[in-house]
C-alpha cells in the first residue's frame, strides 16, 4: 500500500546534511517495522504545505531537507499494518499536541494544508522545536514504546 511513498521524499532524503547551520530534519527508526514520516511546515505567504512519505527502515536515519526559511515544523510517523500472531494486526503512529494536516497513503505534497483536500484525511501531527536563531536542524527518532525523542542540532 505505501510501496510508491517514497518516491517524491527519497529524492530529497538523497541530499545530505551539509553543516548544522542548514535546515533540515533527520528522522531516525529504533522499531522493528519501516516508519513513514511526513512533515508539514510553514511557507512564506503564511499558508502551511504538508508533504509525505519518506521510509526510514529500522536501526536506521534518513534526512529530509526543510526550505532554509523554517524555524518550526510539525511531523508524523506511520507503520503499515503488521502482524502480531494470533491473527491480530497492530499499525503504529506517532503525532500528537499539535495540528491536524492533510495525509494519503502514497506520496502526497498538499499545499494549503490548513484547508481539507477531497482525497485526504486529516491526522494529527506533533510540533519540532522552534528555533530563535535561523534555520532548524532537528532530530527526531521514533522509539519502540511508541513515545518520539527530539534533539536539536544547531
Amino acid at each position: 500500500m505505501r510501496a510508491v511513498r517514497t518516491s517524491l521524499l527519497a529524492m530529497l532524503a538523497g541530499v545530505a546534511l551539509p553543516a548544522a547551520a542548514e535546515a533540515g530534519i533527520t528522522f531516525c527508526n529504533r522499531t522493528q517495522h519501516p516508519v513513514f514520516a511526513a512533515v508539514a511546515y510553514q511557507e512564506g505567504d503564511g499558508s502551511w504545505t504538508s508533504t509525505g512519505w519518506l521510509e526510514v527502515e529500522p536501526a536506521g536515519c534518513d534526512v529530509y531537507s526543510l526550505p532554509r526559511t523554517v524555524d518550526f515544523f510539525y511531523y508524523r510517523g506511520e507503520t503499515d499494518w503488521y502482524e502480531l500472531g494470533n491473527g491480530r494486526k497492530q499499525m503504529v503512529a506517532w503525532g500528537a499536541n499539535g495540528n491536524d494536516f492533510p495525509v494519503v497513503d502514497d506520496d502526497f505534497t498538499f499545499h494549503h494544508a490548513e484547508r481539507a483536500h477531497a482525497e485526504a484525511r486529516f491526522e494529527p501531527f506533533s510540533p519540532s522545536f522552534r528555533s530563535s536563531s535561523g534555520p532548524l536542524s532537528e532530530t527526531v527518532t521514533f522509539n519502540p514504546d511508541d513515545t518520539t525523542t527530539q534533539r536539536l542540532d544547531n
